[in-house]
Formats: structure tokens, sequence, C-alpha cells
């Protein structure tokens, strides 16, 4: 596996993947303020603009190129630093640059456009591209969600999940839920009842991602054995579930860490 780490993306490559997932950011730091993400520690700093989302990718493809002559980034997700719906303009031109065939001619398919749900731009965006939509859930409450995502004070999750069912999706398509599992928060099996009851008439598939710990957040990482029962209440009730490894974790490139000040090795000395 090849970790390749730039100031605002991560690029993660198996060797023998047809799928190669570059995860691109909006904007220097958060102004949302989960209170789970490491991001969110360094507040919003700029937006940045269509040329450096787009910068990012072809960085990342020159990059590769060098060490594997047919590694490729196949797939191109919204989920580094920032929250792509708060840089609605530049987000949105460097999606119809990566789209176009005089451009980077990526398909609608393969670029997916994460979340924390600010419903008016959830709208517009259905309207205006034919990307992936990834919603940043992460509770089954107001009063869960109050707590670790204080944008869903402004936006509750009854607004969200409206505008969940009100998005257009193609042929096949499903929106992807994600849902960062955080011990003695949202990870009982009561939670994962009300979370069936909240998706169950929407075209979707939940990712399940256990908490990356770092030292910024109150909260912690659940024990594996409750994730994996979680996960079998979603399975028995037919919910579309994968439950996500942690990659990235070494190099503090794992969701949730972006930002992380890593230690780089000593120089080695002058002979």
């Amino acid at each position: 596996m090849l970790h390749l780490l730039l100031p605002s993306c991560c690029f993660f490559y198996l060797k023998g993947s047809r799928t190669n997932t570059l995860c691109v950011s909006s904007q220097t730091g958060c102004a949302v303020g989960c209170k789970f993400c490491f991001t969110a520690s360094l507040r919003r700093n700029r937006n940045l603009a269509a040329a450096e989302i787009v910068g990012q990718v072809l960085a990342v493809q020159d990059d590769v190129s060098a060490i594997n002559s047919e590694a490729r980034v196949t797939n191109i997700v919204f989920m580094g630093m920032g929250e792509p719906l708060l840089n609605y303009k530049e987000v949105t031109k460097a999606c119809k640059i990566l789209l176009d065939e005089k451009g980077c001619q990526f398909s609608g398919r393969r670029i997916t456009i994460s979340t924390s749900g600010i419903v008016p731009r959830i709208h517009d965006l259905g309207r205006e591209l034919p990307t992936q939509l990834a919603i940043s859930l992460n509770a089954t409450t107001n009063e869960q969600r109050d707590r670790v995502m204080p944008i869903n004070k402004k936006w509750p999750i009854e607004e969200l999940i409206e505008a969940m069912r009100a998005y257009p999706l193609g042929n096949r398509r499903k929106i992807t839920v994600e849902y960062v599992m955080l011990k003695d928060v949202n990870d009982t099996p009561d939670d994962a009842r009300r979370l069936i009851r909240l998706l169950r008439d929407i075209p979707c598939k939940i990712n399940l991602l256990p908490l990356n710990a770092h030292d910024r957040t109150e909260f912690e990482t659940p024990p594996w054995e409750r994730v994996v029962a979680f996960q079998k209440i979603l399975r028995q009730a037919k919910m579309n579930t994968l439950l996500r490894t942690p990659r990235g974790q070494d190099i503090s490139a794992a969701c949730g860490q972006l930002g992380e000040t890593i230690p780089l090795p000593a120089p080695a000395p002058k002979s």
C-alpha cells in the first residue's frame, strides 16, 4: 500500500487494485466544528480556489505516475479538510473541470462530495452536478448530533433527512451515509435501530467508521466487538452497510485526522 500525503489531500494506493481514491480538501481548516474531528480544532483559514482543488488531483497523479506508470487516480472524494458546500462556488467549478471531456474526464459516479449537512446547498448540488453525495450523519437524535456536530442546531436531522429524500439519484445510485462511531455516544443497539428507521426509505449505503482517536477530542473509539454488533443489526435489517478499516493512521491521514502534525525523521548526520 502506498500512502501519499500532501498538505491538503491524501491518496491511498493498493497495488493490484482497480480503484485508487484521492481524498481532496476544499478549505484550509474548517469552521463547522465537528467535535470528533482534528481539522475542526484548526478553524477555517480560507476557501481553496477551484484551481487549487483541481491542482491536488493533478499533483497526485503526477507523483503517483512517477512511482508506478500504471497507477491512476480513479475516484475523488471531497472528504479532506473543510466543508465543501461552504465553498460551493469553487467546489462546483472544480468539479465541472474534473468532469469535462476537455478537462480531467472523470465520470460523475467517480466523484463524491461529502457534507456535514448544509441543507440548502444539498438541494442546489442535486440540480447542478451529476456527482455522488455523501452525508456525514454520525448520530440518530438531535440531542446527540447537537453535541457532536453543532451544524445540527441550524439544520436538524429532520431537515437533513428530507434533503436526502429529495436528492435526485440516477439508476442504481445511492447516497453514502458516513457514521463515525463514538464510544458510549452513538454506538448502542438502540442507535442502530433508530438509524434503520431514519434511512429505511432512502437509497443509501452506510459506512461505519470507528473514531480515529487524537488528542483534541473528548471522544473515544468504541470496542471492536461493539462496532461489529452494530453492523450486524443493520445488516439483519437488510441495510447496505460497510465497516471501514482505518487507513493512514500512521501518518495522521485517517478520517478526521488531517491537519495533525506528524514527526519527520531526523536528517542524516553529515559525514
